[in-house]
């Protein structure tokens, strides 16, 4: 399961700059630093610069390490920043796919873990232990290939990606400083491959729904992949008179949350998942004028209801929609 890159907010969009993020900056200009000018701005202070760049770097260091150490105690899961050389995942129907990523600098991963911290906080502790997720892996330049050795353009980028062991990767940048371009999709991508871990875990077989299914205007054959009863891996056909009208529902998302969902029925649900969990009022919305959509999201936050013991129930998904849910949310829930 893979998410593709997509929803890049605006690059242009102002920020405010620290001075951590502004050494970060700095760090990947090596030769104007030691000429004391970056871009023809004078540094005078170079010494000390210098000297508070390390000693963020440590502190850095210590942040990431107690995060790490919080979320193993709280919510059971390992975080690594790594992908072992050549990393091959089994998946279940019994194909390889090869994974690799790039690793993080030091701010990266400090971001990345806070980014982590707050989308899992979330949920209830126990929903995160019982879904079986065993490890987050957070990298950049996240790809994967069917064989090994691939040149990196015959690699296919991804945003995320879930292993058959219950582990699942999340690209954190792509050659931006601290994330900024890229918080956003983190954080739809942990909660889209959370939604997989969780089906998966209740059932196997995600392929085949076919009371979800028949939502759709033309059912299986609204997607570009489906898996019929015998297993057999299919591409969406439907007759050429209605190809025109599939066409113009999919550039209006008619009964989809984005057209990513259109990939197959797995995505279909976790892109629902995503965006009611990161985009609750602008789902909710589309669901105003979209009776397809509200039948699915209405689905989806059965799942969740299930999953969690009733903890996501409407009171919840009020406080969510209202900004109310906080890293120690569930804390105060006891």
């Amino acid at each position: 399961m893979s998410i593709e890159k997509r929803n890049i907010p605006n690059p242009n969009e102002t920020r405010t700059l620290t001075r951590r993020k502004f050494l970060a900056t700095l760090a990947g200009m090596g030769a104007g630093l030691v000429a004391g000018s970056v871009t023809g701005v004078e540094y005078p202070n170079l010494k000390k610069l210098i000297r508070e760049t390390v000693s963020d770097k440590n502190e850095l260091r210590g942040e990431t390490e107690s995060l790490i150490e919080k979320i193993k105690e709280k919510y059971g899961f390992e975080v690594s920043f790594t992908v072992p050389n050549d990393y091959v995942n089994q998946i279940n129907n019994g194909h390889t796919m090869y994974v690799t990523g790039e690793p993080l600098n030091a701010i990266e991963k400090r971001d990345g873990i806070m980014l982590l911290f707050l989308a899992v906080s979330v949920y209830p502790p126990e929903y995160i232990k019982n879904i079986g997720l065993e490890k987050i892996v957070l990298v950049n330049d996240l790809r994967i290939a069917k064989f090994s050795n691939l040149p990196k353009d015959s690699q296919k980028s991804v945003a995320g990606f879930t292993d058959a062991q219950n582990n699942f990767y999340i690209s954190f940048s792509a050659g931006t400083i601290g994330g900024w371009l890229n918080d956003f999709m983190v954080n739809e991508g942990i909660h889209h491959e959370l939604y997989h871990l969780a089906n998966y875990k209740e059932d196997g077989n995600v392929y085949i729904d076919r009371d979800w299914f028949n939502l759709n205007p033309d059912g299986e054959n609204d997607y570009d992949i489906y898996r019929s009863s015998d297993g057999k891996l299919h591409r969406g056909e439907i007759p050429g008179e209605i190809v025109a009208d599939k066409i113009k529902r999919r550039a209006r998302h008619v009964g989809f949350s984005e057209t990513y969902g259109m990939t197959d029925i797995a995505e279909d649900k976790a892109t629902i998942a995503e965006a009611l969990i990161t985009h609750n009022t602008e789902i909710m919305e589309k669901c105003s004028k979209d009776k397809i959509l509200a039948e699915k999201v209405k689905r989806i936050k059965a799942d969740y209801y299930k999953w969690t013991q009733g903890k996501f129930n409407n009171a919840f998904w009020n406080d969510l929609e209202n900004g109310k849910i906080k890293a120690d949310y569930w804390d105060t829930k006891r």
